[in-house]
């Protein structure tokens, strides 16, 4: 919960008190009473048509369930904060998203695993793959089978939980979101006719930004089969991805030359703590705990190969087999 003031230059502030609070959590934004707590102004993240903040100001543009369009302009110490945690909610629940909305018309040809998909429907992710081919099931033609998740956008709420009046509402990020530090996260989208950013995958973009190019050179050697190869035609998409072999060099571009051979260490480290999970016995426990600890102390010590050994835990859990 922050309090704020309202922007008296700003547009809709006529409409609000001087002063509120403004509550952010999982189920939304709410703007509040300070001193009852009471809520005048709530809607979801999925309403929200617009978001722009610096350190003192935000202003949050969004579209009631009415279909109107409101904009609020408030006067904080906290606007970044307040901005990037709604861009945190938007990210994590659209990667956690298991409900999509058809982007484009997809026929069956040959093959009956696949299901045939059409502009608009909603399709309910049953079970993901990292080849992007994902079992699902069309909701509106009660149908289930295969199809590629490039032919759907993720959806922030179930439009299936809300009325149908309002699932025009529901759209996959907001536009215009200019906050910086989630900005490489953003997926290619389309909302009412405006492009939102531009990448892949969010993490290999991150890794095109900050890793060596050496992180991804032997990418496409590193497979254990072909198949598996021909899945990540993007270098940075492979290097940002699980490996089965340890690392040459360190990932981050900005890591300490004294930490480079920490780095592969520990990375070699974090396979055989991965390896022995899958062993339930004692032993395996024991063994497993001691990389832990040692992987743990290379962290404590100093904090630079902290964020090196983060985008190893990162890599290793994205696309893993």
């Amino acid at each position: 919960i922050f309090h704020v003031k309202t922007d008296p230059e700003g547009r809709g502030s006529s409409d609000l008190p001087a002063d509120f609070d403004i509550g952010i959590s999982v189920k939304g934004v709410q703007m509040m009473d300070s001193a009852t707590k009471e809520t005048f102004i709530p809607f979801r993240y999925d309403q929200i048509r617009g978001l722009s903040y610096d350190e003192e100001k935000i202003a949050l543009t969004f579209k009631s369930d009415t279909g109107d369009e409101h904009q609020i302009n408030v006067i904080c110490s906290s606007g970044a904060e307040i901005g990037q945690l709604i861009e945190e909610y938007i990210f994590w629940l659209r990667e956690d998203a298991c409900v999509g909305r058809v982007s484009e018309d997809f026929e069956k040809k040959e093959d009956s695993r696949l299901l045939v998909l059409h502009k608009g429907d909603i399709v309910r992710v049953k079970k993901t793959d990292p080849t992007g081919w994902w079992t699902g099931y069309n909701v509106d033609t009660r149908k289930r089978g295969l199809f590629h998740k490039e032919l759907v956008e993720p959806l922030l709420v179930d439009p299936t939980l809300i009325t149908r009046s309002e699932r025009s509402l529901t759209v996959s990020q907001p536009v215009n979101m200019r906050g910086a530090k989630r900005s490489f996260f953003r997926k290619k989208s389309t909302v009412g006719g405006a492009e939102i950013g531009a990448s892949s995958l969010p993490f290999s973009v991150y890794a095109q930004q900050y890793f060596t190019e050496a992180s991804h050179s032997h990418a496409t050697n590193r497979r254990h089969s072909k198949a598996i190869q021909e899945m990540y035609s993007d270098p940075w998409e492979a290097a940002s991805s699980w490996q089965g072999r340890e690392i040459k060099d360190h990932l981050l571009k900005n890591l300490p030359s004294n930490q480079h051979k920490k780095s592969v260490e520990a990375f070699g480290t974090l396979l055989k703590l991965m390896e022995e999970r899958k062993d339930n016995t004692r032993a395996g426990d024991q063994a497993a705990y001691a990389h832990i600890r040692k992987l743990t102390q290379l962290g404590l010590e100093t904090p630079e190969p902290r964020d090196e050994l983060y985008c190893h835990a990162i890599k290793q859990t994205n696309n893993n087999p």
